[in-house]
Parts: structure tokens; sequence; C-alpha cells
């Protein structure tokens, strides 16, 4: 009885070792929140999760490609439902996660976000993400063509690598005197509240979406990932990163 339990035991012991993780593919303005919400997740239910991390647009280029990820949480809508137009993601598995905020970040006040109509534009630097790959870059984008009407008028804008998580680091470096940043990154350095302003415009305001990838090999576990984002635990880190949560998240069948 007892070299039968030892068995059962190593068999137990070498499936959690050898089984394969949920693989979740996370834009890379949800990255430190979502490592804080896995760890939460692993604790509670012993499933292991890894993430990979990018800009959505290289996220939904690799999934294309074939990269074997099972979730897919995107800065935006428009990729997920690019995923289930190609039947490569279920469509009753998209929800919205989360809704990411644009701030505007100046260290020190070296750019005013008010006063730059009245600048000489092409001597600011202003750091914002890629808009071909990064939502938050396209948000910069679209609240910078609100500002000026015409964005050709503005002059210093560049564009960073990929994704919003160097245009923090650009402009947080002091690289750059000021760009359009997430909340997040703002709220997790816990950069001096002078230093930046909140935008109000509803184009700042980013819904972030989630689905399942048809190719993942276990959609019940990643179904009961998704579902976990709305848990009480999950919902609090959310906002605590200075995202804004919609409503519950409820995962239909698939």
């Amino acid at each position: 009885m007892r070299i039968n339990f030892l068995l059962i035991s190593i068999f137990l012991l070498c499936f959690k070792t050898f089984a394969t993780p949920l693989r979740v593919a996370v834009a890379s303005n949800f990255k430190l929140p979502l490592s804080e919400i896995i760890n939460q997740y692993q604790e509670n239910t012993g499933n292991e999760v890894s993430i990979s991390s990018a800009s959505s647009g290289i996220l939904y280029q690799q999934i294309k490609a074939g990269a074997p990820y099972d979730v897919f949480l995107s800065a935006d809508e428009l990729r997920p439902d690019l995923l289930i137009k190609n039947d490569l993601a279920y469509e009753n598995s998209k929800v919205i996660y989360a809704v990411g905020i644009l701030a505007f970040y100046s260290p020190n006040k070296k750019v005013i976000l008010n006063e730059l109509k009245q600048s000489d534009n092409d001597k600011i630097k202003i750091s914002i993400a890629n808009p071909l790959h990064a939502p938050y870059g396209l948000a910069a984008k679209n609240i910078l063509q609100e500002l000026f009407q015409n964005i050709e008028v503005f002059k210093g804008t560049f564009i960073t690598s990929n994704n919003i998580a160097s245009t923090f680091q650009i402009v947080h470096s002091g690289n750059a005197p000021a760009g359009f940043v997430a909340l997040s990154h703002i709220i997790s350095t816990k950069v001096p509240r002078q230093d930046y302003q909140i935008l109000s415009s509803d184009k700042a305001k980013v819904p972030q979406a989630a689905v399942i990838l048809k190719r993942s090999k276990d959609k019940a576990a990643a179904k009961k990932f998704l579902t976990y984002l709305s848990s009480p635990e999950a919902i609090h880190q959310i906002i605590g990163y200075g995202y804004e949560v919609v409503k519950p998240i409820t995962v239909e069948k698939i």
C-alpha cells in the first residue's frame, strides 16, 4: 500500500513538473498588473501560467505566424476582432478586461500640454509609441490630431521602438522632455502628481480586449483564467494600476 502511495505521489509530482503552463500573450502596458494577478491565480488554483509581453501589434503578428499562445490580452479591440474574423480566436471568448488611460507625462514640467500650441513645436520632442503597433500610440496620435487639427503641424513628435513601456522609459529617463504614456506606468513608478496630466478626452481611453485562441490545447484552463480576471482580487489589482473596469467578465461557452 505504501509503495502504491509513493508511486502515485511520484507520478503526480512528475505530471505537475512537466505539465505545460497556460501561455498568455499580453500587451506591454498590462504586464505588471498581470504578473501580480498571475501570482495570486497560481497560489489560489495551483495552475501554472507563463506570459510573453510585447506591443499588441507584434503579438498579433506572432499569433498569425503560429505562436503557441492560449490567451491573448491585447491593448485594443481591433486585433482580437481580426483574430476572430480570421478564425484564429473564439468569438464567444472576447471580453473587455480593462480600460486603459492615456496620460501626458513631463518630468519637472519641462513641457506643458496646454501650451504646446503656442510653442515652437519643431524644437520640442514629444515621445509616443508607434501607432502602427501600439494602441496607446494610436490614441496619442488621435490626441495630437485633436489638439492641432493637422498633426503635420507638430514637427517634434518622434516615435519610440514599438510599445508603450519603452515610451515611458524614454521620458522617465530624461531622453525626451515629455510623452504620452499609460497611466498604469505612471502609477506603478509612483511619479509625482504634478508631473503628469490625466487626459479627459474620450480618445484617451483605450478598451482592452482578450480572446482565447483556437490553437489552445486547454480551453477549459484558458476560460478559467479569463474568468479569474473579474475576481475581486484581480479587479483590485487592475484598478490599483489606474485602469477602469467596465463590468464583470463572463466567458461564453466555447
